[in-house]
């Protein structure tokens, strides 16, 4: 491995708030609801953060920080964000499912320069750097990616209350009845991971905030899938939720012209 040193601080501090998560692990937690029923936050997501962001402001004082719970520091005077999901999966983590993660990236203006997606109770750290490939546990990770949609899996996430929920279940049900049976593990950090083993092909999400899909971005890329806007135009995570896809290249294209159609 040549990571960086700051991608190397990046996992160090990812897989020690994961190992505070597996502590509250099936505990009884108090959920404080946000926007819905569904997004809410514990004290295992203050906590993960709180030492995440003390981490990053220790090692480096000058970088801005956007987290989910306590939004954006923008006091930096360095060119660098961080850009932290101290607990991705809260639904699942509080309810007792192991498919919850931590992600962590940095980017530098507009670009997602590292990502860092650690799920401890899949015993799994996932590192890139743009440049440098795509790490699992220390051994690089190399995907073989379908050729066609048809020989796929795909995985999709949307809110019902997202503007572009109609046009997703309308892909979805397109989906269904050629047998691909769109699924979610109700977690980015969770379906990221998934992507890399090859099983499923291709993630499509509606009003993603930056800190769900940032650290995705160098990951997947590295892993050989393009990752765009539904419209196909490129993310910026600076323009706040987002709508995405990521595809291998050679499926990228005939998924947008559906997405267009539906």
């Amino acid at each position: 491995m040549n990571h960086s040193s700051e991608l190397q601080f990046a996992v160090t501090i990812a897989e020690a708030a994961a190992t505070i998560l597996e502590d509250f692990f099936q505990r009884e937690l108090t959920q404080t609801i946000k926007s819905s029923e569904e997004d809410f936050f514990t004290e295992a997501d203050i906590t993960s953060e709180k030492f995440i962001l003390e981490a990053i402001r220790s090692q480096f004082p000058n970088d801005s920080i956007l987290a989910e719970e306590s939004g954006a520091d923008t006091s930096g005077t360095s060119e660098y964000t961080w850009i932290v999901d101290p607990l991705d999966g809260t639904c699942n983590f509080a309810n007792g499912i192991e498919d919850f993660g931590v992600l962590i990236a940095r980017a530098r203006g507009r670009e997602i320069e590292l990502g860092v997606n650690v799920l401890p109770k899949r015993k799994e750290s996932i590192a890139a750097e743009i440049g440098k490939g795509v790490w699992k546990n220390g051994e690089q990770v190399q995907v073989e990616h379908p050729k066609q949609l048809k020989d796929s899996k795909v995985l999709m996430g949307w809110w019902l209350s997202d503007s572009d929920a109609d046009l997703l279940e309308r892909l979805r049900l397109e989906w269904k009845k050629k047998g691909l049976e769109p699924t979610s593990l109700r977690s980015a950090a969770a379906n990221g991971a998934e992507l890399l083993k090859g099983e499923y092909s291709s993630y499509i999400g509606s009003s993603f905030h930056p800190w769900d899909f940032a650290a995705l971005q160098p990951i997947l890329g590295e892993a050989g899938f393009l990752m765009t806007q539904l419209s196909g135009e490129p993310i910026d995570w600076r323009n706040g939720n987002q709508n995405f896809l990521a595809a291998p290249k050679v499926l990228h294209a005939p998924i947008i012209e559906q997405i267009a159609e539906v």
